[in-house]
């Protein structure tokens, strides 16, 4: 419950304390206890925001982030903040706006139904509450710029007390618009249909994916460099950096529309990612970990054709002779063993894989149990295996160019940037220790002084708060 309600419970208990005295007991009414004032929450996302991009633009060669420098000067820095497995924009904009794992929230992205012998995709599935949900169960009000995982999940485009809009375009656009809703003037939700937000959103989510369309370096949209893709990792990755930099300079716009309207230091920030970016070039290191499987097949005395082993897509179901699916949204390897195996085999599998990371191609292997420590879904694979920069195991004959991606545990992946500031949180404090994704939720439910939603995984990360 939020402040404002433990301080009528607090109040109705000294009313009893004093009738129980016989009403001798009397306090002024100047020095009776107040509320303490309401607080308020920005819950900003930019997708794909690797932890390395905030670092490179403040490293002097840049013009810097003064907006995100001023939020950490009055809040707290997380120098290693991981997102979780997989490492993709729809299963971690779930785990962002629920503190669950993926194995709770049950969105996992692409994988292989092993009942159903095919291969399956979640989209925007959820079965967790989210925090905007338990918000407004708990008479909060919350407005949604884009985060689209809070549609009909506690906001809608009808409802002027919980409002989802989606106005498109980058981050100065979703700013704007931002902006309108704090300030009572009418928004677009769909269509030509006007609204205007009843008062000042308890929660604000924001979020913008300019960062994810440059990293990708497919087809930069939103205006960003005339469409064009960067010839070389170097302009690509200073294409990142100047994108953060040019969405450090709206957020100040949003910082000084709170200070406008007076509520600037009642606010509790955080601005958080999905998932980080991984550079990729080359032709694909597929063939060589089919291989790897092949040949652990036969050493076990399996029968081996071009079947055994199959890379599958979406809707595709395996061969008769069939014994292991691979499953990849394209840089690393999800590895489904596709028939009755024995512990022994299991083991005698991963350890082929692992002798294999001395070569270029792997960069790690992380078994069922691993992947279950961290909060993975069962689903998600036997064996998770992902690929050394800048391989990968896209099933293309294509040879790329300055690409990136982010379905890996590579760190340029997994490694994120996180700050949380403002009202309830320490002052100019960096935080070096591991924190994940799924603890956001609890932390700001927390600081908000709200219970937070149901099933969440995450703890309430104390360190970072008053």
């Amino acid at each position: 419950m939020r402040r404002k309600f433990s301080y009528i419970l607090v109040s109705c208990f000294l009313l009893f304390v004093i009738l129980l005295s016989g009403g001798c007991a009397s306090t002024p009414v100047d020095e009776q206890p107040l509320p303490e004032e309401d607080r308020y929450l920005v819950y900003i996302i930019w997708d794909a925001f690797r932890y390395d991009y905030y670092e490179w633009a403040n490293d002097g060669q840049y013009d810097g982030t003064p907006a995100l420098n001023e939020l950490i000067e009055n809040g707290v820095l997380f120098t290693d903040a991981s997102t979780g497995i997989p490492s993709i924009t729809n299963p971690m904009q779930a785990v962002l706006v629920t503190g669950a794992y993926p194995r709770t929230t049950e969105n996992i992205y692409r994988y292989f139904d092993k009942d159903e012998q095919k291969v399956k995709q979640t989209a925007r599935e959820n079965s967790a509450e989210t925090l905007a949900e338990a918000a407004a169960s708990q008479g909060l009000k919350v407005a949604s710029v884009q985060q689209f995982m809070v549609l009909d999940r506690g906001t809608s485009y009808e409802d002027p007390s919980h409002l989802y809009i989606q106005p498109g375009g980058d981050f100065k656009n979703r700013v704007d618009e931002a902006i309108k809703i704090l300030k009572g003037e009418p928004v677009v939700t769909q269509g030509t249909t006007e609204i205007v937000f009843d008062g000042i959103p308890d929660i604000m989510f924001i979020y913008a994916d300019d960062l994810d369309t440059v990293g990708h370096n497919e087809k930069p949209s939103y205006g960003y460099y005339d469409g064009t893709a960067a010839s070389t990792e170097e302009e690509r990755i200073e294409r990142c950096i100047e994108t953060v930099i040019q969405m450090d300079n709206e957020l100040a716009r949003l910082i000084e529309t709170l200070r406008e309207i007076g509520i600037y230091d009642k606010t509790s920030f955080v601005l958080a990612a999905d998932h980080g970016m991984t550079p990729y070039s080359g032709t694909s290191s597929l063939n060589d970990l089919m291989d790897v499987l092949k040949s652990c097949l036969s050493a076990l005395g399996y029968d081996v054709d071009e079947k055994s082993v199959e890379f599958l897509n979406t809707g595709n179901t395996p061969s008769e002779t069939n014994r292991i699916v691979i499953v990849s949204v394209g840089l690393q390897a999800q590895i489904y063993l596709n028939w009755e195996f024995t512990e022994n085999e299991y083991n005698f599998i991963v350890t082929a894989l692992k002798s294999e990371l001395h070569s270029d191609y792997i960069g790690g292997v992380l078994t069922f149990d691993e992947l279950q420590e961290r909060g993975a879904h069962p689903d998600t694979g036997d064996i998770l295996v992902w690929p050394n920069p800048p391989h990968h195991f896209k099933n293309s004959t294509s040879n790329y160019k300055a690409r990136g991606g982010h379905d890996t545990i590579d760190e340029s992946s997994q490694h994120v940037f996180l700050l949380m500031s403002g009202a309830g949180f320490k002052k100019g404090t960096q935080i070096n220790t591991k924190v994940y994704n799924w603890d956001i939720v609890p932390t700001v439910s927390h600081v908000i002084q709200i219970d937070p939603p149901e099933n969440v995984d995450g703890r309430i990360i104390t360190e970072a708060v008053q």
